[in-house]
């Protein structure tokens, strides 16, 4: 089983000062603290806590969030007496298909769903909270919660070679584009996260290259992973493949999620040889929008 969640905003009617709207969010949490739910695991929330906030504890975190929040959360978790998320009916409206595809029911539910409005309706936070269910409940996830920075100057640098070269030509896809780092990011944290399960699935797409090939005779997902973090100049192509293949397991549900989604489609700051590179010619955007 396969899904996806992506969170894409709307201009806002009303912008409040970013200082103002931070104070009013730690007021709020200070008088709704009777609302503050302490749950060993969050599989354990449902539609009884809709309203309620979710206690974040650092165990919870540290295992389940390794590479931090979407969203706002990380930098107003520093205004919070006691962190937490809301729990909002977009996620328990995800949370219905979530355990229909755990207990194997047949859904007419759509496979990918877009959470789209203005800020601070929840996007962003209800995502956080399908990831962190979805890797407490034994799904395999793949996701991109900083999207924009994968497109802007900001991050260039970061998720490219370490040097002056930002995006590199792909080894494998002729006219595409790599970020080494940071997909070797993405393919590092995947594997922590779900390398038992990896190392289960055998590879079900057909490869012209012997890239993903495994010593021990069987190729398997986490051999992907491997190379793309092995070698840097594999790194793109190994987590576009390492998603495709994703959409193929049944053996285990699966959760793609993508946040600040609308920057999948944006011109990117990138030229290549003189000329734009496109959202489309960046691996790593094909990976979450494909």
């Amino acid at each position: 089983a396969d899904g996806a969640l992506e969170a894409a905003d709307k201009p806002s009617a009303v912008r409040r000062n970013r200082g103002d709207a931070k104070r009013h969010k730690q007021s709020q949490r200070s008088k709704g603290a009777q609302f503050l739910v302490q749950v060993d695991s969050p599989v354990e929330i449902g539609p009884e806590h809709r309203g309620s906030i979710m206690e974040l504890t650092d165990d919870l975190v540290s295992q389940f969030v390794p590479e931090g929040f979407a969203g706002d959360l990380d930098e107003d978790k520093n205004f919070m007496e006691k962190p937490g998320i809301m729990v909002r009916q977009p996620f328990l409206e995800v949370l219905e298909q979530m355990k229909e595809l755990e207990a194997g029911v047949p859904s007419s539910a759509p496979q990918a769903t877009i959470f789209s409005g203005p800020r601070g309706q929840g996007k962003s936070m209800s995502l956080n909270l399908a990831l962190l269910r979805a890797r407490a409940n034994g799904w395999i996830t793949l996701s991109m919660l900083d999207t924009r920075e994968w497109v802007t100057e900001k991050g260039a640098m970061k998720r490219g070679t370490g040097t002056a070269a930002v995006i590199v030509p792909s080894k494998l896809r002729p006219g595409m584009y790599s970020q080494p780092r940071g997909a070797q990011s993405v393919l590092e944290r995947t594997l922590s996260l779900h390398k038992d399960q990896l190392a289960k699935l055998r590879q079900q797409r057909k490869y012209e290259h012997n890239a993903y090939v495994s010593e021990d005779g069987f190729d398997s997902l986490a051999t992907i992973a491997e190379r793309g973090i092995r070698s840097a100049v594999y790194a793109g192509d190994a987590m576009y493949d390492l998603r495709m293949e994703l959409g193929l397991v049944e053996d285990f549900p699966v959760l793609i999620v993508s946040d600040q989604a609308n920057a999948l489609y944006w011109p990117t700051c990138f030229y290549a040889k003189g000329s734009a590179v496109g959202p489309d010619k960046l691996l790593a955007l094909e990976t979450f929008r494909d």
